[in-house]
């Protein structure tokens, strides 16, 4: 690769992710010491739907953008815009959803209807980030969430001077605060105007990349956010809250692998061939995977008085979750590294058959599984989830090496020759 890249300058990226991840943590670890477990299992749901509208940014803005970087065709000005314009549309939508979520729950109206209403804000710093790490200037991103995090301890410190404590809306509204200056901060820095002339054709212009990048992106968090949202059908929302507080633990490393998606999907597009691309994921899923199974042995090997410090009540209930979940984060660093695979190399068909395959079978375990063993149920059916998952994906890469050059020459805009990695007819 020539020029700058993420991975040349991963320190940076390294640290936006780090910053970034312990925003959401610090907001997390605040809400949980002073709610009561049903109020928090609310705060969870909320969190989710944030959740997936990262998600949906990631997919169909930041990575369209990676992929179509590489056409000579492309409009990168012009393109960063009108993808801008589709992120905060899409979250003024969500924000909207949120509200409605937030109003029939009914637990903890005023701080999370802030969070709902700030929607916007948070899903366009997501966007401008992944604009610096597409423009391979990760420092940008850095800047934004490092900017974040100091108002955000700013809010809290002010709010437990006044206050001797930190309140749940004082937590949130930090946190909320943080993001917004973030995002403003990064717009001013990237001189990027959004086209919001555009914002509603984005998708349909680019649903060919954008449709199955999306699913894809869709089918690797469905399955840990869907069972939040499916859980209060079935169980008690001190399940619901006892499963988010054991994956506090794992969201920092978890978000981290995520992110680092983020990163690689840029540098792996400019790869000159299949087999490059396999070799440079496969060494950064190898390493993640190793960071993930010694995070999960740690967090597993918690004592009980530094879990009960930090959670208060919220830490009973949490060891079986956390000895699953500790699983789950492994094959979920591996499962990443093959939907990266599959995004550069326009093979996502391979990925979105084995999620589109064991996905349903899942949420319909946690249904079942939850109704009589709660949050260690449910986190039992994600681990085996994304295990299986992960192998299979990975073994599609591995046992059949050719290119599906249908896909790469959509994707790429390359000319089709229908020839193999080989060069070979």
């Amino acid at each position: 690769m020539n020029g700058p890249t993420n991975l040349r300058q991963a320190h940076w990226g390294f640290l936006s992710q780090i910053v970034n991840t312990g925003t959401n943590f610090l907001l997390t670890l605040l809400v949980a010491r002073v709610t009561a477990p049903d109020a928090f299992g609310a705060f969870a749901v909320v969190m989710v739907l944030y959740t997936i509208g990262i998600g949906v940014v990631r997919a169909t803005s930041n990575d369209v953008l990676a992929v179509r970087r590489r056409r000579d065709r492309a409009d990168p000005a012009r393109e960063e815009s009108e993808a801008l314009a589709h992120t905060v549309a899409f979250g003024i939508l969500l924000g909207l959803a949120a509200a409605a979520v937030v109003l029939v729950i009914g637990h903890g109206t005023g701080p999370f209807l802030l969070m709902a209403l700030v929607m916007p804000m948070l899903l366009l710093q997501e966007g401008l980030r992944g604009i610096a790490m597409v423009r391979a200037v990760p420092k940008e991103a850095a800047l934004s969430d490092v900017l974040w995090a100091v108002a955000q301890f700013g809010t809290i410190g002010v709010a437990a001077v006044l206050d001797g404590e930190v309140s749940e809306i004082a937590a949130v509204l930090g946190w909320c605060v943080g993001g917004s200056l973030g995002a403003v901060t990064a717009l001013v820095r990237l001189h990027i105007r959004p086209r919001f002339r555009a914002a509603l054709r984005w998708f349909v212009l680019h649903r060919a990349l954008a449709a199955p990048l999306l699913a894809t992106h869709m089918l690797t968090g469905i399955p840990v956010d869907a069972s939040f949202l499916l859980m209060p059908l079935v169980t008690d929302l001190s399940e619901v809250g006892a499963l988010r507080a054991a994956f506090l633990f794992f969201g920092p490393l978890g978000i981290l692998i995520l992110g680092t998606r983020s990163m690689l999907l840029p540098d792996a597009t400019r790869l000159g061939s299949p087999r490059e691309v396999r070799r440079l994921v496969g060494r950064v899923t190898a390493v993640q995977a190793v960071l993930a199974a010694a995070w999960g042995a740690g967090v597993v090997l918690l004592p009980d008085r530094v879990g009960r410090w930090l959670l208060d009540t919220n830490w009973d209930g949490t060891q079986g979750p956390r000895t699953f979940l500790a699983v789950m984060l492994v094959a979920e660093a591996v499962l990443v590294g093959a939907i990266v695979v599959a995004s550069a190399l326009g093979q996502l068909r391979r990925a979105l058959l084995v999620q589109a395959t064991t996905v349903p079978i899942v949420l319909v375990l946690v249904l079942v599984v939850a109704s009589g063993h709660g949050a260690t149920g449910t986190a039992a059916v994600l681990a085996g989830g994304y295990a299986v998952s992960a192998v299979l994906a990975w073994l599609l890469f591995l046992v059949r090496k050719d290119t599906d050059q249908k896909d790469t020459d959509r994707l790429t805009g390359a000319p089709t020759d229908h020839r193999t990695e080989s060069g070979t007819a």
